[in-house]
């Protein structure tokens, strides 16, 4: 594949950091992946405005202009001859002493593209199956809400999971409900729509905000809060969501089976913004 690195057109395996970059020496460094519909970015500037602030947490000095970064993945499309794709936008402090800084102004900018895998055909179709995992999530921390080189607590759960059909969920230190490994989670209980709240260290998810959105639209009640794993004996749906995936509903937990009336409606909304490309 051809990526971007920095303003540059290059094949990955030509592209390189130095051994003195901080994203690698300190893990500072930022990330987004979005999905590629029919060769528009979805949601490309909710992304881009999660990037930057985290970016300014970090001190890290990088533009974020929208008509830049569309451009770019255009022509990433284009070279590799891709209308669908999975993009991610990767932000490094770039090279600096040997030592911690308080600010840094040449970052790397790294954008890849990966063509779809054929597991996400029909994926709401074919749904996922969750399980409790036994490691539990990090303590909270603002650097959790977002996606930077603080990854490790999701390499080490998903080192318990089998098979991309599967997504393990966390539990946070006092036993509630968090979110997926990769995803944020969503349950159904009497027509209501439930989520673990952001205040659990959670990721600000921009496909969980969309749900929200959907929901209120479609006249959903929904509720954040701190809930027991031993809710999820009561829901009539479960499903999780991200960026790469969309919506995705649980047929099946505990062996019990499970309802898709008001994951089917949000979904079918969520689908026609794809088609628009909006999102209000």
């Amino acid at each position: 594949m051809v990526i971007y690195f920095n303003n540059s057109l290059v094949r990955e395996e030509d592209a390189f950091i130095s051994v003195f970059d901080h994203g690698l020496l300190y893990g500072v460094f930022a990330f987004e992946t979005l999905r590629v519909y029919s060769k528009k970015p979805f949601l490309l500037s909710k992304h881009l405005k999660r990037l930057e602030e985290i970016l300014t947490k970090l001190n890290i000095s990088l533009k974020i202009a929208y008509d830049d970064f569309f451009s770019k993945i255009s022509k990433l499309l284009k070279v590799n001859r891709l209308s669908n794709a999975i993009i991610r936008i990767t932000v490094t402090a770039g090279k600096a002493p040997l030592n911690l800084q308080k600010k840094y102004t040449e970052p790397n900018l790294l954008i890849f593209i990966k063509a779809l895998p054929s597991y996400l055909n029909n994926i709401f179709f074919k749904g996922k199956e969750i399980f409790l995992l036994n490691t539990r999530k990090f303590d909270y921390s603002c650097l959790t809400y977002y996606k930077t080189s603080n990854f490790l607590n999701s390499v080490l759960a998903y080192q318990e999971t089998q098979t991309l059909a599967k997504e393990g969920i966390f539990l946070t230190k006092d036993g509630f409900l968090a979110e997926g490994i990769v995803s944020n989670l969503f349950f159904v209980i009497n027509k209501v729509l439930y989520t673990p709240s952001l205040k659990l260290g959670i990721v600000k998810g921009i496909t969980r905000e969309m749900v929200f959105s959907l929901a209120q639209e479609l006249g959903i009640e929904i509720r954040e809060g701190f809930y027991k794993p031993d809710i999820l004996e009561k829901a009539d749906e479960i499903f999780i969501t991200n960026s790469v995936i969309g919506i995705v509903p649980v047929y099946k937990y505990n062996n019990r089976d499970l309802k898709t009336v008001l994951s089917s409606r949000i979904y079918k909304k969520y689908q026609e913004c794809i088609l628009k490309n909006s999102f209000f």
